[in-house]
């Protein structure tokens, strides 16, 4: 028997693909694939593998089919299998009888490694012949990687350097050398079919050629495993024939993946050629200054006010990268219903963009299934892998439509966490990463995040600069220390110094491109919108006993900070339309898409004023929804996320209104017998017996507010806004006003727990990260901590515990009594609800424990519903009494039944 007997995979009855032809196919996926995906991530590539053009096209593919040298081994050929009598046999059954008299080894090695683990175990000796020891060793584990974790050096040596007996896992006893001899066949062949004996050879691995050599190993693995399209070739195939076979292959599992070239333009379209619209000043800064950055790295900082289009001038940035060898783009939102809403937007335009062409789209989030315009553009969701039917215009390719496969796609709207992922030591994070590179990454309200997510945002950039992507950041308000770290953050990574921020007024169009950071002259306040320059809003402080007064003047808002808050106000106002995120997934995109009908954009500045009508929300409203109000009544919260509240008053140009100037409604804090303001036991996060307990805000956060604000009647931004930011959140800057013993001291006591916490947060962010460029050493600490580090939670948002329900309320959407498929499985999702609230999500757990509440035992067999309990309201779960109302949403109440 030979080196064409050793079986790579499985088939039906003892049939089986050979090791030799499954690497043949990963290399000629791989070939196909160096010309599909972005060429400034292939340009990175080559660059970081310091190879030719020529090199390249060999030398990754060769590397991509080596992926499976593990499989040459006995540990993996004489496995379990369908085919174990036919591996018997290798070396007239002597091979097998070597191993499994094998001497006994201890319980801590008895299992044997992974074949990836194998992979990087003994492809080293063999790359040796081109590249030195540790280039050799780095490449080997790369590939050896693609099952999502990169092999690391102790479980290499623990093999490589261990006893006898451990050693018989590679083959290498001196009683069985044709294990080492099948493998150098098997490479010289692999070898000789890719070129690489006539080619230059890779004379280092950086960081970005590590990540983009993982991420396209690991996917020309997947589509090479397309056993529909590679059927298995049987023992001792010939190779001649097979290889002539090659190309109808790949053809056909790219087919099936929906993988297919697309043309973008050649000459970027005008402004009004993409959106129909003369820009506003920011497009048309942005527009003029493309021409100088288009195609290479650039970070671009866009600080303006709601309402200026800076979505659109984000796409042109986009549009102009993707004529220029950087096609595509994803942009991270912060929320999933603010990604649906983009989703359908940045649809309509690539449907305009590329009339004639089949455009592959995805929404990347958790819950995009829900959402009716993405999953009607895919197939199956019970069958997600397979192929059904074909696209036309924009859709999704369902091969895409995997969580870990998503970001892969050339165009992407979905949440920030689907990116941050991608910076996180976790399994296939390389996978996320090659799906940036090469693309724009436009990242949306980047204001919104804690410490922790910010810090691993900050991360992210300069991961982009490490792949030479290009980032625009978009937001209303941000500080300068968070300028300065993001302009440092992917300066670094692209190897450069650290920079001083440029000073400039808000609003501001920061650019980092060509080594220095530099101000766009040409926007500035003049050249706003109307509607937001010296926009003068009036400050009312009101009890919240006084809120009916502030009511029946036009379209208002009312905006409480939780939703118990907020169902407790309407439960006063029972003709308010109510939305927060206690409502089923149907219920709220019912309330998002009124939202946007009742209060988005006028027919014409002229139309009639609104009648009154009111909303009473929770900070659902505060980011991206395209949606204005005449009156703003809101509980305090920080002056950034207050600003943002502030967008959604006056926003839009109507000529007509009810109320005669706009005016925020303030409610007031609570003051207690020492004089100190309380904002809430609900929503501080303070210091309680001696340990920090987080809030929905920080108390000392909502001080700087409070003393910043309370003596005002009115602010005019955005004249004010710099002051403002830099007041509340550059933590030097003392009280803006005088204060009494109690309240220094409750200032000073704040501001040092807050201090703490925000550190606190750094410092978890910082356990979870990639390492940055100048810390970087060897790809495992992509995919694993360094030995001795603690083990954390690895997750894009620090968030209280959150638990999903499927909640009935007998309407007949949740399917128990059998599997659901197709539109049932959607049916069910639209019933869902997150419950957040640490104490009802104890006790939920603990009912689900006690199996007084359960997921349905015919849910096990389905993907999106198999870790989700059904409740079935009105229910009793612990001190709970649970019940759901369609216009409040999820109730609890803890007072006896």
């Amino acid at each position: 028997m030979s080196h064409l007997d050793l079986w790579a995979k499985t088939a039906q009855g003892t049939n089986f693909h050979p090791v030799i032809c499954h690497l043949i196919d990963t290399a000629a996926v791989c070939q196909r694939l160096l010309q599909l995906l972005p060429p400034a991530a292939i340009k990175q590539l080559r660059k970081g593998l310091d190879l030719s053009d020529a090199g390249m096209l060999a030398w990754v593919p060769f590397l991509a089919g080596t992926h499976d040298t593990g499989k040459v081994s006995p540990p993996f050929q004489f496995q379990e299998s369908a085919v174990l009598d036919i591996a018997k046999q290798l070396g007239s059954g002597s091979l097998y009888d070597l191993w499994s008299k094998r001497p006994t080894v201890s319980p801590t090695i008895a299992k044997a490694p992974g074949h990836g683990t194998l992979t990087a175990c003994t492809l080293p000796e063999y790359l040796q012949s081109w590249v030195d020891e540790e280039l050799a060793a780095e490449l080997a584990a790369i590939v050896g990687g693609h099952h999502g974790y990169i092999p690391r050096h102790e479980d290499i040596e623990s093999i490589t350097n261990a006893s006898r007996q451990r050693k018989y896992h590679l083959g290498n006893s001196p009683e069985s050398p044709q294990w080492r001899q099948w493998r150098i066949e098997i490479l010289d062949a692999l070898a000789d079919y890719c070129g690489v004996k006539d080619a230059d050879v890779p004379q280092q691995c950086d960081p970005a050629a590590a990540v983009l050599l993982a991420g396209i190993t690991t996917l020309s693995d997947w589509l090479a495993s397309n056993q529909t399209c590679f059927p298995p070739a049987g023992a001792k195939p010939n190779l001649v024939n097979y290889i002539d076979s090659l190309d109808a292959k790949v053809d056909a599992t790219l087919k099936a993946a929906q993988w297919h070239k697309w043309q973008p333009h050649q000459t970027p379209l005008s402004f009004v050629e993409l959106f129909d619209n003369q820009p506003r000043g920011l497009q048309e800064a942005i527009e003029n200054l493309m021409p100088s950055l288009c195609g290479e790295p650039a970070l671009l900082i866009v600080e303006a006010p709601t309402g200026e289009g800076k979505t659109e001038a984000a796409l042109t940035v986009a549009h102009w990268n993707t004529s220029s060898g950087m096609p595509g783009a994803y942009i991270g939102m912060p929320t999933q219903a603010t990604g649906n809403a983009l989703y359908d937007r940045l649809k309509n335009y690539l449907n305009r963009w590329y009339s004639d062409q089949t455009i592959n789209l995805q929404l990347a989030h958790s819950a995009s299934a829900l959402d009716e315009n993405f999953s009607s553009s895919i197939c199956r969701l019970e069958q997600i892998h397979e192929k059904d039917g074909k696209p036309s215009g924009v859709s999704a390719s369902e091969w895409f439509v995997h969580r870990k496969r998503a970001l892969l796609a050339p165009w992407g709207v979905g949440t920030v966490d689907q990116a941050l992922v991608g910076i996180l030591r976790t399994k296939h994070q390389f996978l996320r990463l090659l799906g940036l590179a090469g693309k724009t990454v436009i990242l949306d309200e980047v204001h919104a995040y804690d410490a922790y997510t910010s810090r691993l945002l900050d991360q992210l950039v300069h991961w982009c600069g490490i792949l030479g992507s290009p980032v625009v950041i978009l937001s209303a308000t941000l500080s300068s220390g968070q300028r300065q770290r993001l302009i440092n953050s992917y300066a670094e990574g692209l190897g450069l110094v650290k920079v001083e921020l440029p000073i400039a007024e808000y609003p501001r169009l920061t650019i980092y491109a060509q080594g220095k950071p530099q101000i766009d002259p040409s926007f500035n306040k003049d050249r706003l919108a109307e509607i937001n320059q010296n926009k003068s809003i009036q400050i009312r402080w009101i009890e919240e006993s006084q809120i009916d007064a502030q009511l029946n003047k036009g379209a208002t808002a009312i905006i409480r900070s939780t939703v118990r808050r907020c169902q407790k106000t309407a439960k006063d106002y029972p003709k308010a339309v109510v939305f927060h995120s206690r409502f089923t997934q149907e219920h709220r995109q019912q309330k998002e898409s009124y939202c946007l009908k009742q209060y988005g954009k006028p027919k014409s500045e002229e139309d009639p004023p609104r009648p009154p009508s009111l909303l009473i929300a929770t900070q659902v409203i505060e980011q991206s929804l395209d949606v204005d109000f005449d009156v703003l009544i809101s509980d305090l919260c920080p002056v950034d996320l207050l600003i943002q509240r502030i967008g959604r008053l006056w926003r839009h140009g109507r000529n007509n209104r009810s109320v005669p100037e706009r005016v925020i409604y303030l409610i007031s804090p609570k003051f207690g017998q020492s004089g100190l303001p309380s904002f809430g036991d609900d929503i501080e996060g303070r210091i309680v017996k001696g340990k920090y307990r987080p809030g929905v805000y920080d108390r000392h956060s909502l001080l700087r507010t409070w003393y910043l604000l309370r003596d005002r009647t009115s602010i005019t931004l955005p004249h004010d806004t710099d002051y403002l930011i830099e007041q509340a959140y550059e933590l030097d800057n003392s009280s803006p006003v005088e204060l009494a013993e109690a309240g220094q001291e409750d200032w000073d006591s704040s501001l040092q727990a807050y201090r703490n916490y925000q550190t606190s947060l750094e410092n978890q962010a910082e356990k979870c990260v990639i390492p940055s460029l100048k810390h970087y050493c060897y790809a495992e600490n992509l995919t694993h901590r360094s030995v001795g580090d603690e083990e954390v939670e690895l997750v894009t948002r620090l968030v209280n515990a959150s638990m999903p329900l499927i909640v009935d309320v007998g309407n007949g959407k949740v399917i128990c009594d059998h599997p659901p498929k197709k539109d049932e499985i959607r049916s069910v999702l639209t019933q869902q609800v997150r419950i957040s609230s640490p104490s009802l999500v104890y006790a939920l757990k603990e009912a689900l424990q006690k199996q007084e509440i359960q997921v349905p035992k015919v849910w096990q067999s389905v993907t999106y519903l198999k870790d989700i309990p059904v409740l079935t309201v009105p229910a009793s779960v612990g001190k709970y009494f649970i019940t759901y109302d369609k216009r409040l949403g999820l109730l609890t109440h803890t007072e006896t039944r």
